[in-house]
């Protein structure tokens, strides 16, 4: 097909493409304003060697380098022990939150993100992980020293991003209408079959046909067949 073909299916279908793109829209905007409010807390640390600590100095610098150390961290952040100390904390079963941590390009702060459904649980929760956390690795690594540089003292709601998501809803509207067309009119107008279709057969042509050679001529009985003179040695 040809791009004059599909914009002649366009036009041919414009208002089934227009209605769908709207309905599309308007389901995509209400499931985003009916969806739960979400809010989120956030804590940052940063990790250096403790002063004390003079004879490994170089190796604990190291360790940061390679970020292994910082890594370590946020999978603590992360871990079943954190996210039950926060269910102690908040009083609901798994805490009822997500936790997400990771370490900053370049640097060894670790930024952690904690989501739920309520602000006060949600703060709590952040304070809670930021709290174990510390205590966990300061008891795993007793080199290297927490110092926050960030608290979680609120949680914010979480955008919902409605005019993207009503954007997209309706462009997939669309897009479902005009493969709708495209199918419509692929049943009305075989185009393809008609441009496959093989072509007549043609019959072979005829043998040209060969010629016999002549016959060979047979000697007349009374002519006597020659004789073969014989070499004188």
């Amino acid at each position: 097909m040809s791009v004059s073909d599909y914009v002649q299916i366009v036009r041919q279908f414009i208002w089934l493409i227009v209605i769908t793109a709207v309905v599309g829209g308007g389901i995509a905007f209400a499931a985003l304003q009916v969806s739960t409010v979400q809010y989120q807390a956030k804590f940052a640390v940063t990790l250096a060697p403790r002063m004390k600590a003079t004879g490994a100095y170089g190796s604990l610098i190291d360790a940061l380098d390679r970020r292994s150390v910082p890594s370590t961290f946020a999978e603590i952040v992360m871990s079943p022990l954190v996210k039950d100390t926060v269910a102690s904390a908040v009083g609901k079963p798994g805490g009822g939150v997500s936790i997400d941590a990771v370490v900053l390009s370049g640097s060894n702060v670790i930024e952690a993100t904690i989501i739920g459904d309520g602000a006060d649980p949600t703060r709590a929760s952040a304070a809670g992980a930021l709290e174990a956390s510390t205590r966990s690795f300061t008891r795993l690594y007793p080199p290297y020293s927490v110092t926050p540089l960030r608290t979680p003292a609120g949680a914010t709601v979480m955008p919902r991003h409605l005019v993207s998501g009503t954007l997209l809803g309706g462009a997939g509207g669309a897009v479902l209408a005009a493969l709708l067309g495209l199918a419509i009119d692929a049943g009305r107008h075989p185009r393809g079959r008609d441009r496959i279709a093989p072509a007549p057969a043609t019959a072979a042509p005829a043998p040209v046909p060969v010629a016999a050679p002549p016959p060979a001529r047979a000697r007349p009985p009374w002519k006597p067949r020659p004789r073969r003179s014989a070499r004188s040695s």
